[in-house]
């Protein structure tokens, strides 16, 4: 980072960096939006994001890596990175080697299912019915790697 004393925004399993890129592309602070379910009012007018340091993490290095393509891009380099990482050792290496504040942390969670596409039915010849074949894995159920298999 060009100035690590600003306060950090941290993203865990930020996947393809959209929440960091978002927040780091803004010039200038994003006011409180109403809630128009009940009187209160959401407080994103907390920090000035112009003046903060961004980074996320996730598990997947293709994430990342198109992340910190696009954030050089959009001449975000100096302040926002992505690298791979698990969070438990991410999160300790922030708190031990970051000298300025850590202003807030995100956690993305995962969605809880894994999706498979099955080997597609060799008497089913309409492609239209490909969508039909994706399906949630159940538990120990073999992952595919490859060609549907």
């Amino acid at each position: 980072f060009d100035d690590p004393s600003k306060p950090l925004v941290v993203d865990v399993g930020c996947g393809m960096g959209v929440s960091l890129l978002g927040l780091a592309s803004l010039d200038k602070s994003v006011k409180g939006a109403k809630n128009t379910s009940s009187s209160h009012q959401l407080n994103l007018n907390i920090t000035d994001w112009t003046k903060c340091n961004f980074i996320g993490c996730d598990l997947s290095y293709l994430a990342t890596e198109y992340a910190n393509g696009i954030a050089r891009r959009w001449g975000l380099g100096h302040k926002l990175h992505f690298c791979v990482d698990e969070a438990e050792h991410f999160m300790q290496v922030i708190s031990e080697t970051y000298p300025g504040p850590v202003h807030l942390t995100m956690i993305q969670f995962p969605t809880p299912f894994r999706f498979h596409r099955p080997v597609p039915n060799i008497y089913d010849s309409n492609p239209q019915n490909e969508a039909h074949n994706l399906h949630v894995m159940k538990e120990n159920e073999p992952a595919s790697i490859c060609n549907g298999n």
